[in-house]
């Protein structure tokens, strides 16, 4: 689980939602939110359309 500050979580809140965002990085902020609020890794990977391995932290 990764812990966020208000002022974090907003930020990658505005960078998912904003349609300037490159796609890259709107789905690199959706990972990170789903990590703080508590998702496994399997279900982040299948909610953003990336393989387990894009999606955990690298051994």
């Amino acid at each position: 689980m990764i812990d966020l500050s208000a002022e974090q979580r907003a930020l990658l809140e505005g960078l998912a939602r904003r349609r300037e965002t490159s796609h890259s990085l709107v789905q690199r902020a959706q990972r990170v939110l789903r990590a703080a609020d508590g998702e496994a890794n399997t279900q982040i990977a299948a909610a953003v359309g990336l393989g387990e391995d894009a999606v955990g932290l690298p051994g």
